[in-house]
């Protein structure tokens, strides 16, 4: 695994498998970019939410050789345990890499992680050991980023719960899951919408028990550029303490709205993308 990767990895609350082989690429283009625009817009909050460090509700895994294994009836023991054992796998290669980049010298390989090359501030989150996503190609059907909330995913309990606040339950969902899977009904089918807001509700509660890791403070703190700037603006404070999202109160947040490069990107960038994704599909579709 090469510290792209890592760093891809790192600090992300929980995976996303997106698994058909038999998925054409104008399909898993725009797959992608319909998931990544509706759960980045649901997940994101102006001045609110950490996006340092590639910090990020989700990382989308693309596995091969699982095939036509999702959201559907073949949800069998079987293959909820080839997951669980690939996410596994995954994990334990961000491990051993995490532990290889700390015994390299700082002055050199460490320079390629460029101007986020800090490894001590990229973590790999106890939620992303103990649940998954599972996303089905077949249950996309041409849906975009405004429609997609009701796709039908598999979340998925790992068993792996070292590190949580908590073990992990689906009894908040019951009434949102049609169907229950596993030993110990270890998976539930539900719709994107409910996993994203189930994700984004132990998200929170890690962060209310334990704070975010790594932490934004230090991790700013640590940043020379960051204190460089500050200390150009203003030259006779010192550089807080504080991760920088919350230097906004909710007060001049309600009042100015979401502004700048993020929001031109969000409304412009990203749905041109979608939009010329979709068009793509439509012709391949005719084709």
């Amino acid at each position: 695994m090469c510290h792209l990767h890592l760093a891809d990895t790192c600090n992300k609350t929980v995976p996303v498998y997106v698994v058909n082989q038999a998925a054409s690429g104008a399909q898993w283009s725009h797959l992608v970019v319909v998931l990544h625009n509706y759960i980045y817009r649901r997940w994101f909050r102006p001045y609110r939410s950490e996006l340092g460090h590639g910090r990020f509700l989700c990382k989308f895994v693309t596995p091969a050789g699982l095939g036509d294994r999702g959201t559907g009836p073949f949800a069998t023991q079987p293959i909820l345990d080839t997951f669980v054992a690939v996410n596994k796998a995954v994990c334990a290669q961000v491990e051993q890499t995490l532990a290889e980049f700390s015994t390299l010298d700082l002055d050199s390989e460490y320079r390629r992680w460029g101007a986020h090359g800090r490894p001590q501030f990229y973590v790999l989150q106890p939620l992303f050991r103990a649940l998954l996503v599972v996303v089905c190609t077949d249950a996309f059907e041409h849906r975009d980023s405004g429609n997609a909330g009701d796709m039908p995913v598999l979340l998925v309990r790992t068993g792996e719960e070292q590190g949580l606040s908590a073990p992990i339950s689906f009894d908040s969902i019951r009434d949102h899951a049609s169907s229950s899977y596993g030993e110990n009904d270890s998976a539930v089918k539900t719709t994107l919408e409910t996993a994203v807001d189930f994700a984004m509700g132990l998200e929170a509660r890690e962060a209310a028990v334990f704070g975010l890791k790594p932490d934004p403070a230090a991790a700013a703190e640590s940043e020379g550029l960051t204190a460089r700037s500050w200390k150009e603006c203003f030259p006779d404070d010192e550089p807080p303490r504080v991760s920088t999202v919350r230097l906004v109160s909710d007060r001049n947040a309600a009042q100015w709205g979401w502004c700048g490069d993020g929001k031109s990107m969000d409304d412009h960038v990203m749905v041109e993308i979608e939009q010329r994704t979709a068009r793509m599909l439509g012709r391949k579709s005719e084709a």
